[in-house]
C-alpha cells in the first residue's frame, strides 16, 4: 500500500477550517482549495475581479506549489474550477488557459462548475486539481 504524506500549504487556513491543502497519495497529488487569497494577510487578492483572481490562482498559488513539488504544469491531469458567476466565464477560462500556453499537448481534463456563493464574499473563483508525479 502506498503511503499518504499531507503537506501544508497555508497552515492558518488549514487549521481554522480543518483541512490539508495538498495530500500525496502514491504518485498523485490532490490539491484542493486555491483560491487567490493571501496567505499571509487572508485578505483576496482582486477580491472583485474573477480574471485577475484566476491569474493569481494559477500563475502565483499553483506554479508555486507546483514548483515547490518538483511538478510542472504538464503533471497536472485533472482539474475543476468552481466559479461564482459565468458572466465572465469566458475571460476566466482564457486567463486560465494561459497557465497551459507553454504545455498545449499536455492539458489535463476538466470542468467549470457555478456554485451558489463560497464563504467568504471576495472569493470568485477556486481551483481543485489533481497532479500525477509519474513515480
Amino acid at each position: 500500500m502506498s503511503s499518504i504524506t499531507r503537506i501544508s500549504v497555508s497552515p492558518k487556513s488549514e487549521a481554522e477550517n480543518g483541512y490539508c491543502t495538498v495530500v500525496k497519495a502514491g504518485p498523485f497529488y490532490f490539491i484542493g482549495g486555491i483560491s487567490a487569497a493571501n496567505p499571509e494577510t487572508d485578505t483576496f487578492d482582486h477580491p472583485d475581479d474573477p480574471v485577475e483572481q484566476t491569474r493569481t490562482i494559477y500563475h502565483t498559488r499553483i506554479a508555486g506549489i507546483l514548483r515547490d513539488l518538483g511538478l510542472k504544469p504538464g503533471n497536472i491531469v485533472e482539474e475543476t474550477v468552481f466559479l461564482r458567476s459565468w458572466d465572465r466565464a469566458e475571460e476566466v477560462i482564457a486567463a486560465r488557459k494561459e497557465f497551459y500556453a507553454d504545455t498545449p499537448g499536455e492539458l489535463p481534463s476538466a470542468a467549470a462548475v457555478q456554485v451558489l456563493e463560497f464563504a467568504d464574499p471576495s472569493l470568485l473563483v477556486e481551483v481543485k486539481l489533481t497532479a500525477y508525479s509519474g513515480e
